[in-house]
Formats: C-alpha cells, structure tokens, sequence
C-alpha cells in the first residue's frame, strides 16, 4: 500500500486525481443534463423518471454525498497543486538566478584572464 500512497503523492498522480475528480464531476452534469432533458419529452416520460429517482431515494443521497466530498477533494487538490507549482516555480527562478551568478562569476574571471594574457 505504500508504493499506491507514494505514486498518488507524487506530482503526477495528484494531476491523475485531478482529471479523475474532475471526470467524474463532469459525468455528473452529464446525467444531471440527461435527466432534465427529459422534461422535453413530455410530462409523463419525466414524472415516471422522477417516481424512479423516488423510489432510489436512499441511494440518491449516498451518492450526493459522495459527490459533495468528490467536489471538495478536487478543490482541495486544485489549490494544493497551485501552491506547489508556485513554490516549485520560484524555487526553479532560484536555482536559474543562482546558476546566472555563477555563469556570471565564471565568465567574469575568465575574461579577466584573457585580458590579463593580452596586456602581456
């Protein structure tokens, strides 16, 4: 179980989290679609579908639970991979200024060695 929890943590999967959270949001606007669509087939073909949802009711509300905590488990990890990138952004425009300063270093003496073996 640790190798699942370390590959779900990694960079990757928390973006596999996010399009599976995020497909699974949207097949619920899908059928939530589907069902309302069904008001322009008449009254009667609605009416029966709602008696079936009624019927389900139990079940209706598990799984709007189910979808309010995939709501929140997406948004939860939307921010989170936002401020991971920030942090990983700042810390690569770190790391490129400090390579900079360094190109600059090494640069800088070895044209000082070059002008040096010139006045010579």
């Amino acid at each position: 179980m640790g190798w699942l929890n370390d590959r779900l943590n990694s960079s990757i999967g928390k973006k596999v989290i996010m399009a599976v959270t995020g497909i699974l949001l949207i097949l619920f606007l899908v059928v939530h679609l589907l069902n309302n669509l069904l008001l322009y087939l008449g009254p009667d073909i609605f009416n029966e579908n709602v008696a079936r949802l009624e019927a389900v009711k139990p079940l209706v509300r598990v799984i709007e639970v189910i979808l309010a905590l995939i709501f929140i488990f997406h948004i939860y990890n939307a921010i989170r991979l936002y401020f991971e990138n920030k942090k990983d952004e700042y810390f690569s425009l770190w790391m490129k200024r400090l390579r900079d300063e360094a190109e600059i270093e090494i640069y800088g003496e070895n044209l000082k060695k070059i002008f040096e073996e010139e006045k010579i």
